[in-house]
């Protein structure tokens, strides 16, 4: 059987899975806080122009734009990519393609900028990014998912030893956007993710990170900011497979008007895994009575010799520092903002500075 065989059954398979359980719905432990209604509603058909690109031409320069399936690639245009990068940088890259699926092998330093665009219709795509030992990789993410569109991505990372992978992952624009990452962190390797949204009609991000040698180490960080109707909603399962390894998880919320928010977060440590040392946070702030947080942070610890730590806070703005601004000339709204941009820049400012929202 051949690869694409194999996905097209594996996909089949999916789809009739899917079909037995039907949508999600807020009876599933992983969907409790979701609103799930804007599942009910099935978007519009694709474009008849699937690669259209009408965002501004500054995000997209220099970038490998994805826009619906990846099966909208023509395997010239598939080709052409890989090609380039390859050229563009020193060590050498394989980049290959199945369909919705893409396979992208990286040795050395380099930097890839991969913008995700929908405009309607339901699309999905797959990346699978295998760094070689001592690679070291920059990815910047950015999803633009306009108008009416639901739009799923799977990324699987596998470090190598020694490998360094930080994600900068904006989303700029969203309707619907279900984004799942599953990575598997070799010994001495990093991986460290930086995740900013304004939520949408339905974002949920999850990632399961999976610590599988020695010196690992995770360092997970997202900043949600929803106004409106809007959610945002964060899954995370850090798995320490043995020790000693190390992870950090900083999740931060900002809600207004009706929007409503999710943290759901787990530190699973194996037995065995002594040496482990795990943090996890997520804050959450509301600026309108009407908003919604929800946190559920949690450690799942069978070893002895392990430091892990959690906290989770929901509250409003500090009415003694919103004084003290006032007190120095500040107008209400310059001091609200100054106070929210504080909050929020311990995670901002880990992403590059024109990806920041």
């Amino acid at each position: 059987m051949t690869g694409s065989s194999v996905v097209e059954s594996l996909r089949d398979a999916a789809m009739a899975r899917a079909a037995i359980l039907g949508l999600p719905t807020t009876a599933a432990e992983d969907w409790r806080y979701v609103n799930v209604r804007p599942l009910q509603t099935t978007p519009e058909d694709l474009d008849a122009h699937p690669l259209r690109i009408d965002t501004d031409t500054s995000v997209l320069n220099g970038a490998f734009v994805v826009s619906g399936p990846f099966s909208a690639l023509s395997d010239e245009q598939a080709r052409f990519d890989g090609e380039r990068l390859a050229q563009e940088q020193e060590a050498p890259a394989c980049w290959s393609w199945t369909g919705e699926r893409r396979y992208l092998r990286i040795d050395g330093q380099r930097s890839l900028n991969l913008v995700h665009q929908a405009t309607s219709g339901i699309t999905g795509w797959r990346l699978l990014l295998d760094l070689a030992p001592g690679a070291d990789v920059h990815l910047v993410l950015t999803h633009l998912i306009w108008g009416n569109a639901r739009a799923s991505v799977g990324l699987v990372v596998k470090l190598g030893q020694s490998a360094r992978l930080r994600v900068s992952e904006v989303m700029l624009q969203t309707c619907q956007l279900f984004v799942q990452v599953d990575a598997s962190v070799g010994r001495d390797a990093t991986i460290t993710w930086t995740s900013a949204s304004r939520g949408g009609d339905l974002l949920r991000w999850r990632g399961v990170i999976d610590l599988v040698a020695t010196g690992a180490h995770a360092d997970i960080a997202a900043v949600d900011q929803v106004t409106g109707h809007d959610q945002a909603h964060r899954h995370l399962r850090v798995r320490h497979r043995v020790g000693p390894t190390t992870s950090t998880q900083l999740f931060k919320t900002v809600l207004n008007d009706h929007a409503i928010a999710s943290f759901d977060g787990l530190v699973d440590v194996a037995k065995g895994a002594d040496g482990a040392n795990a943090a996890q946070l997520s804050r959450t702030l509301l600026l309108s009575p009407t908003a919604r947080g929800d946190t559920r942070p949690q450690l799942d610890i069978h070893a002895d010799e392990v430091k892990a730590g959690h906290g989770a806070t929901i509250g409003q703005l500090d009415t003694d520092e919103l004084l003290y601004l006032r007190m120095r000339g500040l107008a209400p709204e310059q001091a609200r903002s100054l106070l929210i941009d504080g909050f929020v820049r311990e995670v901002t400012a880990r992403l590059p500075e024109t990806m920041r929202p």
